[in-house]
């Protein structure tokens, strides 16, 4: 349930022990108070039964110009829309609600989208 309304996502069978990877992207629309934790459950249904579930939390952020992300491999930080993000898969974005907090866990800015903060 989401917002009141249920929601699924049809056509995505997962068979025993197989890996699929997708990506969720959210448009909060200003309806979410800032810095919150929603929860999301996506639950997988077999013959009328749940034959497996997950539970994952996402943080509403409101158009932060410091909001970024940290890729632990190249030890920088990248702003969302940055030709770098894109780049980096979905399980290396470590994310950082301002930059100074991802410089203080030994990040680096990004020579493109962050040259004020690039140290390297």
């Amino acid at each position: 349930t989401w917002g009141g309304r249920r929601s699924s996502i049809r056509g995505f069978p997962l068979a025993a022990r197989e890996k699929k990877t997708f990506h969720l992207e959210v448009d909060f629309a200003g309806s979410a108070q800032h810095e919150r934790r929603y929860a999301i459950v996506a639950r997988q249904v077999q013959d009328g039964q749940v034959a497996g579930q997950i539970t994952f939390e996402l943080t509403a952020v409101h158009d932060s110009e410091d909001y970024v992300f940290g890729n632990p491999r190249s030890r920088e930080l990248h702003r969302v829309g940055c030709p770098f993000w894109y780049m980096i898969l979905p399980e290396h974005k470590v994310p950082f609600l301002t930059i100074a907090d991802g410089l203080r866990h030994g990040y680096n800015g990004c020579r493109f989208c962050l040259p004020r903060y690039d140290t390297g």
